[in-house]
């Protein structure tokens, strides 16, 4: 899904989703290529972030540690991004 950064926000509102557990994993696709650029070593040249301000280390954080329970009602959250 595809959203437009005003200044340093954006929002995307999702809708028909069922409750469950679910995570998020963004990222800023600076150059509109479709894809993470990442330089020699792998590492992210563009910003990215996860649900549940889950931490990299290695890789991208596991399922679990990204999970957040969606009840069905509103939710608003925020996901920083790491550059």
């Amino acid at each position: 899904m595809i959203t437009q950064i005003r200044g340093k926000d954006a929002s995307f509102d999702f809708s028909d989703i069922k409750p469950g557990k679910y995570a998020i994993a963004v990222i800023h696709d600076e150059n509109h290529n479709g894809e993470l650029d990442k330089n020699f070593f792998g590492i992210p040249k563009e910003g990215y972030g996860f649900s549940s301000d889950a931490k990299v280390t290695m890789s991208a954080p596991s399922f679990s540690d990204a999970e957040f329970h969606y009840d069905g009602g509103d939710l608003q959250m925020t996901i920083y991004l790491n550059y």
